[in-house]
């Protein structure tokens, strides 16, 4: 069996213009502010939505990376915005 893929130049050329990634971020503690500062840095990327429990954790990713971020207490909620891709940064307990 063999597998192949073809895809328009314009996908393989670094310069191609496309819009931002929007990138949701769930759990905003030391590892959710590590890849959300981490993310944030690349142009091809929009860090437009925190989930956390914790208040403080929201502000501080809002003061950090994600000033335009929506915040959510629930992961149904920012999962609901639009978002084209999630990182899970919760403890492993918690990932659902």
């Amino acid at each position: 069996m063999q597998t192949a893929a073809m895809l328009p130049m314009q996908a393989m050329r670094s310069e191609a213009q496309s819009a931002p990634v929007k990138i949701g971020i769930i759990g905003s503690g030391n590892r959710g502010s590590y890849d959300g500062r981490t993310v944030a840095k690349d142009p091809r990327v929009r860090v437009t939505a925190v989930c956390d429990i914790n208040d403080a954790a929201l502000a501080k990713a809002k003061s950090t990376y994600a000033p335009d971020a929506q915040t959510f207490k629930e992961q149904k909620d920012l999962l609901a915005s639009g978002v084209d891709a999630v990182i899970i940064a919760t403890p492993v307990f918690l990932h659902p």
